[in-house]
C-alpha cells in the first residue's frame, strides 16, 4: 500500500477549487476507497479548518463545521510522539524552515512515507527525493 504524508495545502484541496485540485482529490479517492494510507501529524486539521476560515472565500461557519466532519471520518493515521517532534526541531533548525512545515517532512521520513505538498518554497528548502509536489502525484 502507498504511504503518504499530504500537508494542510494539500488537503484543503480536498474541499477548495484550487491548482492541483483534482491531484488532491484523487488522493483523497484513494484514501477512501483503501489504496493509500495517509499519515498526518495532529495539527493538520487545525491548520485546514484555519486556512478555510482565513480563505479569500469566505465560508460560513456550517461549511468549515462540514470541512471539520469529513476530516474526522477520513481514515487519516495521526501520529504524535517524541520521535517525530525530534526530528522536526532537527530539520526546522537544519533548514530553518518552521516547525509546522517540518513536522510534515519528519513524518514522511519516519513513516518512511512521501510527502506531496502545494508548498514549492517547502521543496526547495529540503530538497529530499521523498518531498514532492502535488502536481506531480
Amino acid at each position: 500500500m502507498e504511504r503518504i504524508v499530504a500537508d494542510a495545502s494539500v488537503i484543503v484541496k480536498f474541499f477548495k477549487n484550487e491548482d492541483y485540485s483534482e491531484k488532491s482529490r484523487k488522493l483523497r479517492e484513494k484514501l477512501i476507497i483503501g489504496e493509500i494510507v495517509i499519515f498526518a501529524p495532529h495539527l493538520l486539521r487545525y491548520e485546514v479548518l484555519n486556512a478555510m476560515i482565513y480563505s479569500k472565500t469566505k465560508y460560513k461557519a456550517f461549511e468549515i463545521n462540514n470541512v471539520y466532519r469529513a476530516l474526522m471520518n477520513y481514515d487519516l493515521k495521526i501520529i504524535d510522539n517524541g520521535a517525530l517532534f525530534a526530528e522536526a526541531i532537527r530539520i526546522s533548525i537544519a533548514n530553518r524552515l518552521s516547525i509546522y512545515d517540518s513536522t510534515y517532512v519528519a513524518l514522511a521520513s519516519v513513516t518512511k512515507s512521501t510527502l506531496y505538498t502545494a508548498d514549492q518554497k517547502l521543496i526547495d528548502a529540503v530538497r529530499l527525493p521523498f518531498v514532492k509536489h502535488i502536481k506531480d502525484y
